[in-house]
């Protein structure tokens, strides 16, 4: 399927949403892998290539808006998704400015995450092709 990522990671603390996140991706064609908190993605660094991040924004203790600077600051810098069932419009602020494009909210249609993948996969492309390439997804200040 054009445009898609090779693999999907995604974190999510709610169990089921995960269960069914997973089999959704796995309905696409797509290899996906679950973890339910920041502590079991590191179990699995480095991300390797091609991976997109699908991740909730809120994963208990911690904050899914946090992911990425940690990623970045080991070197990794995937595309990613957020998505989240909050309304806290600062949350959603922040993490459209991240990820550059909307937070998906939960819950969400099948062809939504289709897309989302699309847009993350062209936005990333997009960086890596221009001169000088910078980090779109870690431009915003991620430590309001």
């Amino acid at each position: 399927m054009g445009g898609l990522p090779e693999v999907v990671y995604a974190v999510d603390d709610d169990e089921s949403f995960l269960k069914a996140l997973l089999r959704l991706l796995k309905s696409a064609g797509l290899k996906a892998h679950g973890f339910k908190s920041l502590e079991d993605l590191r179990s699995d660094m480095p991300l390797p290539q091609g991976v997109c991040l699908v991740i909730d924004i809120i994963l208990g203790s911690d904050v899914g808006l946090d992911i990425p600077k940690k990623l970045f600051e080991s070197g990794t810098e995937p595309p990613l998704i957020f998505v989240s069932a909050t309304d806290d419009e600062n949350l959603l602020a922040r993490a459209n400015e991240i990820s550059k494009q909307p937070c998906l909210r939960k819950p969400f249609e099948y062809d939504r995450l289709l897309e989302a993948l699309r847009d993350a996969m062209a936005l990333h492309l997009e960086a890596e092709n221009r001169p000088g390439h910078t980090s779109i997804h870690f431009s915003a200040n991620i430590n309001q």
